[in-house]
């Protein structure tokens, strides 16, 4: 943290050394297209109705040579700033200084994609870290020119970005700020009474969720802060100047349970405020503040760690169970009237059904394909957005014999594993159909110890086979699904197939499933979709992008969007529904100013 000019010292400098001014401005710009001096800032603010002061700090701080300002007068012997008041820590050795080689190759992991930049206008003011999916924590100084309120059309404050580990820029606002104290920003310390209430953070939402485990990931802020006294190892993640230089070791000190400040004696510099600190197991401690001497400081964690706010915000911050899009953002693919997709997924997913293993999207009319292969998509979105370790696996049934096991065989397990049948059912031994029901058990109890071996739940995807299947492949399949909703590491989902028998058990509402019956499918009817599902689409992209807007407003978009599509006793074909979701993604970006 830099200390700002102070305005309150201006007005008795230009009074009692004018001449000292007009030389230091005529240094700080020489060579510039324009010359400030103070004859020419007086009549500047005559004209606004300033002061002299306030326009020469105003000038100062928009051309950012204030801070040079301030060293040229102290090289002539006038500080304007107040004495440090901090007291300079004394390090000792650090104190159990073992690290464990797989927590450390896991931090760094996180430190490599879990930290940003912040950029307020086109500026890079600061450092930052994905704490949850949606959320980056950072110091509240370094967002204070976008914490002004906005004077009008010309004077809105500078757009706020969340820079990513991919170097793209990304829309974000705040949703929670705790100031720092007035002493701070002189690099003073702040009174005890500001131990709560002044602890200089922020958190910022951005559009999307980067934090998801499947993108940047993020750190963990969730384990209360250790507090024990001493001289401890510190890492600190930060782009001091706005640099990639990585990572900085060092050493911070606690003196007492509860203070206000950890010293630290990690190299810093303009930029690092904001960067995420851990200790030597970590766990995360605060974040870097500014200088302390020649050393930094960190606000620890445990001054706002209990902030109910800040909780309120981190726990809000969750994987919704109705996904509006593919990433939950306005750049992809949108999606329409598909929540008893969803309700089965969260019903699986949660084990809140037990005899639901899995899904079966029926088309209301077969002819057409619409719907069908997007259902893949929206499997792994919503696995994704949960930070599952499910595995996905899209069986193709077009196939190139009638041996529909050996072909799904050979897609999972590879050219050596078609399945045979046990010895007493093999081919020749008994019918086909006993034969195939071995091989499609053998089959389920291959890809179920593939499933447990790695204590994860696999779901088989399988598309519409294209040209139909043969009578023999038709019953396969038919025993390979009696087989594979036995597994308890099994789900499948199936995309057509209306005209086959798959499952002995169909469930119309989840509530069926909830009982200790045998397994089955939920059924889900695609082909149509109502303005309901679209307000649900709407909501949730409200809700999940912190949009503001109240029941009034979502109606009128919704029927703005829908104006151009004629609908047939309250329906809509879902045909058109990228058009509506273009229609949609535009108007969103008009209202909310979004790029």
């Amino acid at each position: 943290m830099s200390r700002a000019l102070p305005l309150s010292r201006l007005a008795p400098l230009i009074s009692d050394n004018p001449t000292l001014v007009d030389q230091v401005l005529e240094t700080i710009y020489n060579g510039w297209p324009y010359q400030h001096r103070l004859e020419t800032l007086a009549m500047t603010a005559q004209i606004c109705g300033e002061t002299l002061a306030t326009t020469l700090h105003q000038t100062l701080t928009a051309d950012e040579v204030d801070q040079q300002f301030l060293s040229i007068l102290r090289a002539r012997g006038i500080d304007l700033l107040p004495q440090n008041g901090f007291v300079p820590p004394i390090f000792d050795d650090v104190e159990n200084d073992a690290i464990d080689p797989d927590a450390l190759a896991t931090f760094n992991n996180s430190a490599r994609t879990g930290r940003c930049r912040i950029v307020v206008g086109d500026r890079v003011m600061g450092s930052g870290g994905l704490i949850s999916r949606r959320l980056v924590l950072t110091a509240a100084h370094v967002i204070r020119e976008a914490l002004a309120p906005s004077s009008g059309l010309r004077n809105k404050p500078p757009r706020l970005m969340v820079r990513g580990a991919d170097g793209r820029d990304y829309p974000a606002w705040y949703v929670f700020v705790s100031p720092p104290h007035d002493n701070e920003l002189q690099n003073m310390p702040a009174p005890e009474d500001a131990y709560d209430s002044h602890t200089d953070v922020a958190l910022l939402r951005v559009y999307k969720p980067l934090g998801r485990r499947h993108k940047f990931g993020h750190f963990d802020t969730r384990k209360e802060p250790p507090k024990t006294t001493g001289t401890h190892r510190l890492w600190l993640v930060h782009f001091p100047e706005g640099q990639d230089t990585g990572y900085s070791i060092g050493r911070y000190k606690r003196d007492t349970a509860r203070t206000m400040y950890l010293p630290h004696d990690a190299e810093t510099n303009g930029g690092s405020s904001g960067g995420p600190a851990f200790d030597g197991g970590f766990t995360y401690i605060g974040h870097h503040q500014g200088a302390l001497g020649r050393d930094g400081r960190i606000v620890p964690f445990d001054r706002y760690f209990g902030n109910a706010e800040f909780k309120q915000v981190l726990d809000n911050d969750r994987a919704p169970d109705y996904l509006w899009s593919i990433d939950e953002s306005i750049d992809s693919h949108m999606i329409i009237g598909r929540e008893p997709f969803f309700d089965a997924l969260t019903a699986i997913t949660e084990d809140t059904a037990q005899a639901l293993r899995g899904i079966w999207v029926r088309r209301m009319d077969t002819s057409r394909e619409a719907g069908l292969s997007f259902s893949y998509k929206i499997l792994n979105a919503f696995l994704q957005a949960h930070d599952s370790r499910a595995e996905t696996h899209r069986i193709s049934t077009d196939l190139l014999s009638d041996d529909l096991l050996g072909d799904v065989g050979l897609q999972v397990l590879g050219p050596d594993a078609t399945p045979q049948a046990s010895s007493g059912v093999e081919s020749g031994e008994t019918s086909l159909a006993a034969t195939d029901k071995d091989r499609a058990k053998t089959l389920a109890s291959a890809l179920q110890k593939r499933a447990a071996e790695n204590s994860q739940t696999h779901w088989y995807y399988f598309d519409n086979p294209p040209s139909g299947l043969s009578r023999t492949a038709q019953v396969q399949m038919e025993h390979l699904v009696a087989e594979l909703l036995t597994r308890p590491n099994l789900r499948i989902v199936l995309a057509g197939f209306e005209t086959f028998s798959l499952a002995d058990r169909q469930f119309e509402t989840i509530m069926e499933a909830r009982d200790h019956g045998p397994p089955g499918l939920f059924i889900e009817y695609i082909g149509e979709f109502t303005r309901d599902d679209l307000h649900q689409t709407v909501a949730a992209m409200v809700d999940d992008l912190g949009l503001g807007w109240n029941a009034a407003i979502i109606d009128h978009v919704i029927t703005f969007v829908l104006a151009d599509f004629p609908s047939v006793a309250g329906t809509y074909p879902s045909g058109i529904a990228a058009e509506v979701a273009e229609k949609l993604r535009t108007h969103v970006r008009l209202m909310e100013g979004i790029r």
